[in-house]
């Protein structure tokens, strides 16, 4: 089995086409999902600072 079979089998090839479309149709709302600060940090202070914009604006995403 060849690793484009794989993922075909796995699904991934799908969840990727998926996930463009999904993107394209919320271009707005994706650009602003990956500009929001990352929550992956061990320093307190940097999490609650990072927490702060995604608890603001939790509607919208």
């Amino acid at each position: 089995i060849s690793l484009e079979e794989y993922y075909h089998l796995c699904g991934y090839n799908l969840a990727t086409r998926r996930r463009k479309e999904h993107q394209e149709y919320g271009l707005d709302e994706f650009k602003y999902i990956s500009e929001l600060p990352t929550l992956k940090t061990a320093n307190l202070t940097l999490f609650l600072l990072a927490v702060s914009p995604h608890l603001q604006s939790y509607q919208r995403i």
